[in-house]
């Protein structure tokens, strides 16, 4: 779908939208609202009530200017036009509005910027709501909002192709922008090019199948485990997300660093992490934020992994590397490789903790089969792998809930991928879950060959999926058979994104039960 100036469903052929000449004591703008009113059927029929018309209304706006800023956004120098282009109005509602109160900012950015400062929205319920009312694909100026599989494979392969004549994509540069701000813009994670490649092969020895998947290190993950739910409270309300953080945070660290750190340490640590990625969000939308300590306190514990005495292969690496002379380099990378090393496993784990909560067959099948595979002794590698209702449960979940929920690339060049022109400069947003998204899209993990994006794709493909996955398996299936969790609250789903998305609520209260493995 391409929309020229403003959203509106249109056929899948591009579309010039005619506007009639204002008069003289009619603005351009003004006029341009009335043609859109006149052209277009909000997907929100007019039985709505007032009240409820006026939240989806804005709703809508906040959902689309949400794919647009938390996937990178235009080019800086594209910004001011796409913000022009979408204060144009969303649906009739919105254009009413805005010629019934022209004082009043009615822009899709402020509207979000509201929202999420009043916490009344998230990114990935609205990412969903703007492919639901427009379709898989639409574009508004020179932002591409995509989900068809095939499209998406595509963008992601075309992007830092090794083998390819030349790279299609790029990272987005207004996301490098955003979140260099707080993480640093020469990482692994925004880097493009050469000094991505570079980094990335230098790193990628350490997360590899060989590397990851030994009995040595299935059993220091086992040890870890054991070290955090021992420590868990029983019969008491917690948050196990921020649990699950810690413990994310601490396979992180000890896997890439060498160094070990109690539990209280690691919890103020996660909720650092925490709030640099709301940091980093916030810059994204353009609320006005600061975290006067946070810099500080990254650096501090960039420096404490730097000088680690006991440095694992991976920080080596980075020592070795002819930029490492460059601290402020070398800080980034850490603190990058820090945070994307733990918090979207732990979030994938709450995920699917709730969706087994809520699902009482299948964590009863789980629990069946560590019975019968492992019982109450210390499992193996190959018992760990051999889940497989665990391992399906994980899959589902991160098909149906990617903690990294939004993939952003910028096209270096016009495109033609099949029946859609990707012109040089569009930015390309693409929300993973919409890409997931099956017909049947019930949390199913018996579910065979349901492809996914969760991990990204090509060559970017995420570099620490494997250990995640083996991480993720040890972890769940560690905490499901050893305890009953009852959600204090109704067990929600809804997510709460900054960064990643999460469970918006993840407290529960656990009682032991008789098996999984016996307390250290």
């Amino acid at each position: 779908m391409h929309i020229r100036d403003s959203f509106a469903p249109v056929s899948t052929t591009p579309l010039k939208t005619r506007r009639p000449t204002p008069t003289a004591s009619e603005p351009q703008e003004r006029a341009s609202l009335s043609a859109l009113a006149g052209l277009q059927q909000c997907p929100l029929g007019p039985q709505l009530s007032g009240l409820t018309r006026n939240l989806s209304r804005q709703n809508r706006a906040l959902g689309e200017s949400s794919a647009l800023a938390a996937g990178g956004g235009p080019t800086q120098a594209g910004t001011t036009l796409i913000q022009a282009q979408m204060r144009q109005g969303l649906c009739p509602y919105l254009s009413q509005a805005t010629q019934n109160n022209p004082s009043q900012d009615w822009s899709a950015l402020n509207l979000l910027r509201q929202g999420l400062e009043q916490g009344q929205t998230d990114p990935v319920d609205f990412f969903q709501g703007l492919h639901q009312s427009y379709g898989p694909s639409l574009q508004v100026g020179d932002v591409l909002f995509e989900t068809r599989r095939e499209v998406v494979n595509a963008i992601l392969v075309g992007t830092e192709n090794p083998v390819a004549e030349r790279t299609h994509f790029s990272k987005s540069s207004l996301q490098k922008q955003a979140l260099g701000s707080v993480y640093g813009d020469h990482t692994l994670f925004l880097e493009s090019g050469e000094a991505w490649q570079s980094q990335r092969s230098a790193l990628l020895p350490h997360f590899t199948g060989q590397r990851v998947m030994s009995e040595s290190n299935h059993q220091h993950l086992q040890e870890l485990t054991h070290k955090h739910l021992d420590a868990l409270p029983q019969d008491q309300p917690l948050d196990l997300n921020l649990k699950l953080r810690s413990l994310s945070l601490d396979v992180a660290i000890s896997h890439m660093f060498g160094l070990s750190l109690e539990l209280p340490e690691l919890e103020k640590l996660a909720d650092l992490f925490q709030r640099g990625g709301q940091l980093a969000q916030n810059r994204l939308f353009g609320i006005e934020h600061q975290d006067d300590t946070l810099q500080n306190q990254l650096t501090e514990l960039a420096d404490r992994l730097i000088a680690s005495p006991s440095p694992q292969p991976t920080l080596q690496s980075l020592l070795a590397d002819p930029k490492a002379s460059d601290k402020e380099w070398l800080r980034q990378q850490v603190i990058t490789l820090t945070m994307l090393g733990h918090e979207t496993t732990a979030n994938m784990l709450t995920y699917s903790v709730a969706e087994l909560v809520n699902h009482p067959q299948q964590l009863a099948e789980l629990r069946a089969e560590y019975a019968v595979t492992i019982g109450t002794a210390r499992p193996t590698l190959d018992q760990t792998t051999a889940l497989k209702a665990t391992r399906n449960a994980i899959k589902e979940t991160i098909r149906e809930h990617a903690p990294n929920y939004l993939l952003s690339r910028e096209a270096l060049h016009d495109i033609q991928l099949g029946d859609t022109l990707i012109k040089a400069g569009t930015q390309v947003l693409m929300s993973v879950q919409d890409t997931n998204r099956l017909p049947d899209n019930d949390w199913n993990p018996d579910r065979e060959g349901a492809k996914m994006f969760s991990f990204g794709g090509g060559a970017r493909v995420c570099l620490g999926q494997v250990l995640a996955r083996l991480e993720a398996s040890v972890v769940l299936s560690q905490l499901m058979t050893r305890f009953e969790l009852r959600p204090t609250f109704e067990t929600s789903l809804d997510p709460q994104s900054d960064f990643s998305s999460r469970p918006a609520d993840a407290h529960y209260t656990l009682h032991r039960t008789n098996i999984g493995p016996t307390p250290a």
